[in-house]
């Protein structure tokens, strides 16, 4: 035994022992070891972390630094991985080492044999790979010096340093100690993600071995007596006892294997779902880079083989998980392959219950969310294919019904979060009038104050103070008598009092005075944190409604989903349900096209409202992309991303603000969208479902009546179809029931949300039509006013439209049951296809409680109730 794990677990022992995650160390050398390896990668993060805090405001720095620091968090949280579950993984090492104990035959060993030669070639292979490329990506920082010493310039070449880190000293000076540093911290550091992966490889080359091993047995489960089986099954009672015992044991084999997926899932699912995340971010950022006109030709190839290392690392994983799925569903193929049906029925029956748990495959997931595999590597993924947008999106927002109740609350919490941090500033968004502003602010505190100033002898009265003059063409700092802190609008205007004064009270008041003239134009001036005081001014309100309207929209339908989770796992049951009572290929097509309509329209929806959104955030930049490429004397004005305060000043944190509006309303988008895309997708099933209905009305009518047209010469032949063509109206019957169901369930479920949306949507359109009709609305402010009609309009559309289908499909089914040769089945058929049709007249639609009928027609009634609103609005403005 000990030349086997010497022979085949060599490197993978050799690796995780030197690096403290073999675990039948000895406690003291494993926390020695482990303690070592930390110290190491902390002299690794604590550079990139103080890169990251010099960076301050550039965004690009901040990129190029995230890229540095995202691995060694992923190194630190695969090394500690093994760590926190140690007993776990010493648990799955000990039934590895059992499970070569317990082989019998010498197939068995060469089964596991060529298993455990799999793992320890993925091993080495894997080894070479990740410890060549780090001394060959470090390396790429000697190009300067080299090129430096073969093909000298004028001057140096700038340093590449091996990795993004600030060492508190002259990188020019001490290169060559941070050079070596970096090649023996990173190759440490990459021996731990190594023997982190290497054991993990072989856990899974482990436990195919064993489905390999119990498909082998059950392919041979009757070969040795396969000519007498038909003897032995009705003759032979101790062969059949035999046989018993011997797929009871299998059983038992494959009941372990399947456990022993179960536990390395459960081990490593948060793991990788933190570095599936961490990983996806870091290509992104990547990518990004390699786009950048600054990145030159090393920058650029760094950037390449980084991507190219995590692709490689995704791949192996993915082509792991994937031999796992393989391996787990072989063992049904192997069982149909053999004997069986020449087995007793008793034993047919064990068999057929081994074959239906082979039916689900044991798979290896990041969080339950991504499953490794071929297929999820290139992003098709065939589970779910037609629904995946629709769960993917309902997933990240946590309205999907299927997710754990930890999962689905800590996504609520989160999208709550997100979206509350955009209604603050919304909330505490206050407009005033500057001429107010500046008598209560200004004049009056400095007048009241005049009397003290004038006791104080100071030589100074009020009249010399406002006939200060500014000589505005000095392009000098602010000077004065003595120092003090004015606003960065004052300071860059560069001017120049023309007096000296050691009174600071006067100096301060003087300035502002000429600086901050009182105006009656009407701005926004962020103030206190209180909620909106707009003092009866219309257009401030109707300015801050417009925003927050839609806020609140998205946590109605996120709660919607929430408090409604389970009629809509009831809703997604039935839809699967529906998929597996497909009879012909016909209705399999009818299902699938209507599901590709669904899948068709959530994408289009989904990628025009991320653009929408994107876009009309993005409007803000262009003042200060016009402050660059055409400069004036003075900076135009910021254009707010919403109308919102956030507490800090505007115009020094706007990029911060800008990251953060983008954030919170993509993630409130999604929001919108898994709510939207849903009930999309129930409308379009249900559609399928008349769909179906009507056809199936369509080919029982008339293949029914060929058949009686042409055999009337028999009469119990006719009574026999009569019989069929009423069993059959009798479960088209219950279907079409269970479709109006289905269709009532969704009314009831949506049904709040869409007269809440509804009543919001118009107010937000009538408000936004006003506001562009304002004058003084700038022509971005125009074209974000015009841009979020239409989006308004286009969300309102969409859901008109999916009604009008439903309405139009509910009502097609008496024109089919009518356009059929109904008048030449029997007569007792006739009533109930008149039952049916009496049915069909009246629709099933999608209303918002009741008073709105989601339709076309309707459509446009909302639109002509928006502008009438509208025309109200602006009489009162």
């Amino acid at each position: 035994m000990e030349t086997i794990c010497s022979r085949y677990y060599d490197i993978v022992y050799k690796i995780s022992s030197l690096t403290g995650m073999w675990p039948y160390l000895k406690p003291k050398t494993r926390i020695f070891r482990i303690t070592l390896l930390t110290i190491i990668l902390l002299t690794i993060l604590i550079p990139q972390i103080a890169y990251q805090f010099m960076c301050k405001k550039s965004l690009h720095c901040t990129l190029q630094a995230m890229t540095a620091y995202l691995l060694s968090f992923v190194a630190l949280l695969k090394v500690y991985t093994f760590q926190f579950n140690i007993h776990t993984i010493k648990d799955l090492t000990q039934h590895l080492l059992c499970d070569w104990k317990e082989l019998n035959t010498y197939e068995e060993y060469e089964i596991m044999k060529s298993y455990a030669a799999n793992g320890r070639r993925f091993s080495l292979i894997y080894s070479v790979y990740c410890f060549a490329a780090i001394i060959v990506f470090m390396s790429m920082s000697l190009i300067p010096h080299t090129l430096d010493i073969i093909l000298p310039l004028n001057e140096s070449r700038p340093i590449l340093p091996p990795y993004r880190g600030y060492y508190f000293v002259d990188i020019q000076e001490h290169f060559f100690q941070i050079f070596w540093h970096a090649i023996v911290a990173w190759e440490i550091v990459i021996a731990g993600i190594i023997a982190h992966d290497c054991l993990f490889v072989t856990y899974v080359e482990h436990v195919c071995s064993k489905f390999a091993i119990t498909g082998f047995h059950y392919e041979h489960l009757f070969h040795d007596c396969k000519n007498k089986m038909e003897i032995v099954s009705s003759i032979n009672p101790d062969d059949i006892t035999i046989y018993y015992k011997r797929v009871a044991f299998l059983v038992r084999k494959h009941r372990e294997a399947l456990e022993y997926a179960q536990l390395l899932e459960d081990t490593f699912t948060m793991p990788f779902a933190i570095q599936i995340l961490i990983v996806t971010i870091g290509m992104s950022i990547t990518l990004l880079q390699i786009t950048q006109d600054k990145s030159d030709i090393l920058e650029a190839a760094r950037y390449v083989f980084y991507i190219g290392g995590q692709l490689i690392h995704l791949f192996f994983l993915s082509f792991e998980g994937q031999r796992l799925i393989d391996h787990s569903l072989q063992i049904r193929d192997k069982m149909y392959k053999s004997f069986w049906y020449k087995a007793s029925m008793k034993l047919q029956k064990i068999i057929m219950l081994v074959m239906m748990k082979s039916l689900y495959p044991s798979f290896l997931s990041a969080g339950k969310v991504y499953i490794f595999s071929l297929q999820s590597f290139t992003m098709v993924k065939q589970e779910f294919h037609y629904y995946g947008l629709v769960k993917k999106l309902s997933s990240m927002s946590g309205q999907w019904p299927y997710q754990k109740p930890i999962t689905k609350l800590f996504c609520m919490i989160l999208m709550t979060l997100s979206t509350i941090s955009v209604i603050i500033p919304q909330e505490v968004f206050q407009c005033t009038d500057l001429r107010k502003w500046y008598v209560s602010r200004v004049v009056e505190p400095t007048l009241a104050s005049l009397e003290e100033f004038q006791e104080r002898d100071s030589g100074w009265v009020l009249s010399p103070i406002l006939n200060l003059t500014m000589n505005a063409n000095k392009h000098n700092p602010l000077h004065a008598g003595c120092h003090i802190k004015l606003s960065r609008e004052i300071t860059f205007k560069r001017v120049v009092i023309n007096v000296q004064t050691a009174d600071n009270a006067c100096f301060a008041w003087s300035v502002v005075a000429i600086l901050h003239p009182a105006q009656k134009k009407i701005e926004r001036e962020s103030s206190t944190a209180k909620f909106v005081i707009c003092d009866g001014n219309l257009q401030c309100i109707f300015q801050t409604l417009s925003s927050y309207m839609l806020t609140t929209i998205t946590l109605v339908k996120l709660y919607t989903c929430y408090f409604n989770r389970c009629k809509i796992k009831v809703l997604i049951d039935q839809l699967f349900v529906d998929w597996n009572e497909l009879e012909t290929p016909e209705e399999y097509e009818i299902m699938e096209r209507y599901a590709k309509n669904s899948r068709r329209y959530s994408l289009g929806y989904s990628l025009y409202y991320y653009f929408g959104v994107y876009t009309f955030i993005s409007l803000s930049l262009v003042p200060q992309v016009l402050d660059v490429v055409l400069p004036l004397n003075e900076s135009r004005p910021i254009l707010p991303i919403y109308p919102g305060y956030y507490f800090v000043d505007e115009r020094k944190y706007f990029f911060y603000i800008f990251s953060h509006a983008v954030m919170a309303w993509e993630i409130a988008v999604t929001v919108i969208l898994s709510h939207d895309c849903m009930l999309l997708t129930y409308i379009e099933h249900i559609c399928s479902i008349f769909t179906l209905v009507g056809f199936r009305f369509e080919r029982l009518i008339y293949n029914n009546t060929m058949k009686m047209l042409h055999s009337r010469t028999s009469d119990m032949y006719c009574k026999q179809i009569t019989f069929s063509v009423e069993i059959s109206i009798f479960i088209i019957i219950i279907f079409l029931t269970f479709c109006h169901r289905f269709a009532q369930l969704i009314g009831e479920t949506f049904s709040l949300t869409l007269t809440i949306q509804l009543a919001l949507n118009t107010i937000m359109i009538s408000i936004t039509l006003l506001q562009v009709t304002q004058q003084q609305a700038g022509i971005l402010e125009l074209i974000r006013y015009m841009m979020y009609v239409i989006g308004q309009l286009i969300h309102l559309f969409c859901l008109s439209f999916e009604g009008q289908k439903l309405i139009d499909h509910s009502l097609q089914t008496r024109d089919k049951i009518y356009n059929s040769f109904w008048y030449e089945t029997p007569l007792k058929s006739q009533k109930m296809f008149l039952f049916i049709m009496r049915k069909s007249f009246q629709p099933i639609f999608l209303s918002a409680s009741k008073m709105y009928i989601f339709s076309m027609e309707n459509f446009t009634m909302i639109v002509q109730t928006s502008i009438s609103y509208f025309t109200v609005l602006s009489s009162l403005e």
